[in-house]
């Protein structure tokens, strides 16, 4: 039986309001998100909105925004990250605290190209997701930005970048 939020997430002009309107409900957006990612809720087709694209991409950027009230979905994120999803990475770093299979989910994706067909960078978002985790010198983390040229590169500008955007915002702050 189809869901109603779930089908307005197929339609980029209806997907925002359906986004926000579960962002609203906080934690009791979490176990229906639950059922989302374990693909328990179906189209009229019966397929689930997990496995349609649209659809999976609105479920990982309202878990990005719930934050801290999402942490029990961390799995799915994971998840998310090892597919090559960059918003899954992005929504890791929202969480407040992980756990260290999804630091080291975060810690692979430097040097990972995105699997997500719109432009974004896997590995930044990653990178950026160690650094609001705190998890910048976990073990993984370190083995992984000297892996690859690119996990270096990454790592080297996004932290740069970071740490730039903080003296401003101490700055404004002061």
């Amino acid at each position: 039986m189809p869901h109603p939020i779930f089908e307005r997430w197929q339609n980029a002009n209806t997907m925002l309001d359906a986004e926000y309107e579960v962002i609203a409900m906080g934690e009791d957006a979490i176990p229906m998100l639950e059922d989302f990612f374990e693909g328990r809720i179906a189209n009229d087709y019966g397929v689930p909105y997990r496995d349609l694209g649209l659809p999976y991409r609105c479920a990982l950027e309202t878990v990005s925004r719930l934050g801290l009230i999402a942490r029990s979905l961390e799995k799915y994120l994971i998840i998310g990250v090892w597919e090559g999803h960059w918003i899954a990475a992005s929504a890791l770093g929202r969480l407040g605290q992980v756990g260290d299979t999804a630091v080291r989910a975060l810690a692979d994706a430097l040097h990972q190209p995105s699997a997500d067909r719109f432009d974004h960078d896997l590995a930044t978002e990653a990178a950026v997701s160690i650094i609001r985790l705190g998890a910048a010198n976990h073990p993984s983390v370190q083995l992984a930005r000297e892996a690859s040229e690119r996990s270096r590169t990454t790592w080297a500008r996004t932290s740069a970048y970071v740490e730039l955007e903080d003296r401003k915002r101490a700055e404004r702050l002061a």
